[in-house]
């Protein structure tokens, strides 16, 4: 199971940490980063935890490093990282 996503300067996240339980729901308006939250497990998912992230691939396809900096961003470093009861990804 996975227990968390903490995302760095992705799209529009500085800083974030979801904390996901048995069932976890992503609702709120348009463009708060719903999607974005669930792009991000994509991406971690299909990168098969190697080190290099793969933003294209069968689960989503986002683009270039360029299309996920976040636009606030206050260093260059882009990391997403995700917690399950076995380890860290």
């Amino acid at each position: 199971m996975i227990n968390s996503i903490k995302l760095h300067n992705f799209k529009c996240y500085q800083d974030a940490e979801f904390n996901l339980k048995n069932l976890t729901v992503f609702c709120g308006n348009n463009s708060t980063g719903k999607s974005t939250a669930i792009q991000a497990l994509a991406i971690i998912l299909q990168s098969n935890s190697s080190n290099k992230l793969n933003l294209n691939g069968d689960l989503t396809s986002v683009g270039y490093l360029n299309d996920i900096k976040c636009a606030y961003c206050t260093d260059d470093e882009i990391s997403m990282s995700i917690e399950t009861e076995t380890g860290n990804f």
